[in-house]
């Protein structure tokens, strides 16, 4: 069952840059990784930084993601994502859909059996923001969507990989790339 959060984001992305577009899908709970600092799961409680350590980038902040604009687009050169956020939960993933490579900075924000989830609006795909799977793939629920389904249907669903995200501790987010 989805819930529709919101209807749809206003914000850009550039598409000026021909070379195939790709980001990482990444998530953290802000409550508990603002407290965490950067390191493993063995170093909870560790020091916060000022700097990212070494392998992870600053690709923004949390106040970037107000409710009424919760997915923010971010060109990182060779890679472009889209942070996002989803009540309290921060998400970053991949800029564009794994089936038509549709840009998701216009995704709706949608909530499947209780979970984050991110609905491209060309072709409906919906993935879980915390684990990038697939949870419903290419369906046909409009004339579009019917003819986009149609030319996906015998192909193998391709879910978003995630990646570590990090808050610093004056509300920097981290991602390791």
């Amino acid at each position: 069952v989805k819930h529709r959060v919101n209807r749809r984001v206003d914000a850009s992305i550039s598409s000026s840059k021909p070379r195939l577009l790709r980001a990482m899908a990444c998530r953290t709970r802000a409550a508990s990784m603002a407290s965490k600092g950067f390191g493993s799961k063995k170093n909870v409680g560790s020091k916060k930084v000022k700097q990212a350590p070494p392998g992870w980038t600053q690709v923004g902040r949390t106040s970037d993601l107000v409710e009424n604009k919760p997915i923010k687009a971010v060109d990182l050169g060779r890679n472009a994502v889209v942070l996002v956020r989803s009540g309290e939960e921060f998400f970053c993933t991949d800029a564009k859909s794994t089936a038509y490579q549709f840009p998701l900075v216009d995704a709706n924000l949608v909530e499947v059996e209780g979970k984050p989830a991110i609905e491209c609006p060309l072709d409906g795909t919906v993935y879980d923001l915390r684990t990038g799977k697939v949870l419903e793939w290419c369906p046909k629920n409009n004339v579009i969507r019917a003819f986009l389904g149609k030319l996906k249907e015998k192909e193998k669903p391709v879910k978003l990989q995630t990646y570590p995200l990090s808050l610093g501790e004056d509300g920097e987010i981290y991602v390791k790339l």
